[in-house]
């Protein structure tokens, strides 16, 4: 998807699709396997403007908690490492896989 979003918006007026990429690059240093202090601090310090750039864009309807959670990502990533040794993407696909199991296995009766 990070790669995607900056093709699949490219028809898009330029001030409009800018801080799309933007922000689709953002995502995609953010989960790479090795990070440079430097540039979590550059992510760090221009993550606000770059949210200040997509509430131009974006109604405030759409602006919640989850909107303003990429501001402390980069901090996080410092303190704690590469986000994909912290996902909790596997354990949910194994919680929802026994929960469908267990769903099959209770209907029967």
């Amino acid at each position: 998807m990070q790669r995607l979003l900056p093709i699949a918006f490219d028809s898009l007026p330029k001030p409009i699709w800018k801080p799309l990429v933007e922000l689709s690059q953002f995502f995609r240093e953010l989960s790479l396997t090795t990070f440079n202090v430097e540039q979590l601090q550059v992510m760090e310090n221009n993550i606000p403007v770059l949210l200040c750039k997509l509430e131009q864009i974006f109604p405030p309807s759409f602006f919640d908690s989850m909107e303003h959670l990429p501001i402390h990502l980069p901090y996080e990533a410092r303190l704690d490492g590469p986000i994909q040794y912290r996902w909790i993407y596997p354990f949910e696909r194994y919680k929802m896989h026994n929960h469908l199991y267990t769903i099959v296995l209770y209907s029967h009766f």
